[in-house]
């Protein structure tokens, strides 16, 4: 279905065939129950992962859904929140410095963090306290947060299942091909957990839905000038992380070696978890509780020392799927 018309004519977006931004109609119905309990005072945190791999378009998705939850919201609440590039944070400090005005100035606000350090496993870990003193003083300011993360494996149990309200996972189809995605609600994301997070398989249980988006950053008013704005601070953030600008200040050696292991998998699905082992000097036992999210494991056990010889290759939920919803390449609608 298309929506916003008027805030995206022809021409916004590439391959734009008529006006209006694209979404699908089940998850526009999920999306829509959540801008209605707004004045309930509830606290939304929506999780998009990209299979574990980058690239796949989950900041694009979440971009999108962030615009027509922001329609959404001004509708039914008479309000005229805009969703720009100042939405967007890379760092949870950032976020948590700028939420108060956006609660003050745009009440149900849509805020997005980007792919943040501080959201893995062993970050959360160290700074427990001063995550959830961070989550309770958001809870506090009825605004709608969008998370992109590099798994959503990566996250602890508290967060996935006690703080999150669904997962969106962005995939590749085909030769690559952008523009689909699965739906996990409350329960759904909650039994994929315990089911995949020891070899982060997100098949180990089935989605609630899967649809497809448009191939477009999306942004209100001014689309073309925010995303350009998006584009550079995304670019500035990645340099400030490789400077080591953003890194967490009480990051040592050795979690910066399982971060990076942890990457090169993601990125490089083809190397196996055997080869990449002995490239970094460990055991494939080593490696395979690295990536289960076992950070203690113990690095001594070196790749000679043990070789295994094994390769490690329903409050939401509308699913009234309207029958006109296409499959089509999105370019076309």
């Amino acid at each position: 279905m298309k929506f916003a018309e008027d805030l995206f004519p022809i021409g916004s977006y590439p391959g734009q065939k008529s006006a209006g931004l694209y979404i699908d109609g089940t998850q526009a119905l999920n999306l829509t129950i959540i801008a209605e309990s707004m004045h309930k005072d509830i606290f939304p945190v929506l999780v998009y992962s990209g299979d574990n791999t980058s690239g796949t378009g989950k900041s694009t998705k979440m971009t999108q859904d962030a615009v027509y939850l922001t329609c959404k919201v001004n509708e039914i609440y008479k309000l005229n929140n805009t969703f720009t590039s100042e939405n967007i944070f890379f760092t949870v400090d950032k976020l948590l410095e700028a939420a108060p005005r956006f609660s003050k100035e745009q009440p149900y606000s849509v805020l997005c963090l980007d792919e943040p350090d501080e959201l893995n496993e062993n970050q959360m870990r160290k700074k427990s306290f001063e995550l959830r003193s961070a989550f309770r003083k958001l809870r506090q300011l009825n605004l709608i947060f969008l998370i992109t993360s590099h798994s959503f494996f990566e996250l602890p149990k508290f967060y996935a299942l006690n703080r999150t309200q669904a997962l969106i996972n962005v995939v590749f189809q085909g030769k690559f091909d952008r523009g689909y995605f699965h739906f996990f609600g409350p329960n759904a994301k909650k039994l994929l957990y315990f089911k995949g997070k020891k070899e982060w398989n997100y098949q180990a249980y089935r989605d609630d839905f899967s649809g497809r988006f448009a191939p477009c950053y999306a942004f209100f008013p001014n689309c073309k000038e925010e995303t350009e704005k998006y584009k550079r601070m995304k670019y500035k953030d990645m340099l400030d992380e490789l400077s080591g600008k953003n890194r967490p200040k009480d990051v040592n050696e050795r979690e910066l070696r399982i971060q990076l292991f942890k990457q090169v998998h993601q990125n490089l699905g083809e190397i196996t978890i055997k080869k990449l082992a002995k490239a970094f000097g460990i055991s494939e036992r080593t490696a395979q509780r690295w990536l289960a999210g076992d950070n203690n494991a113990d690095e001594g056990e070196r790749v000679n020392d043990i070789d295994s010889g094994q390769e490690n290759n329903n409050y939401l939920i509308e699913d009234k799927k309207d029958t006109n919803e296409d499959k089509k390449d999105t370019n076309s609608i």
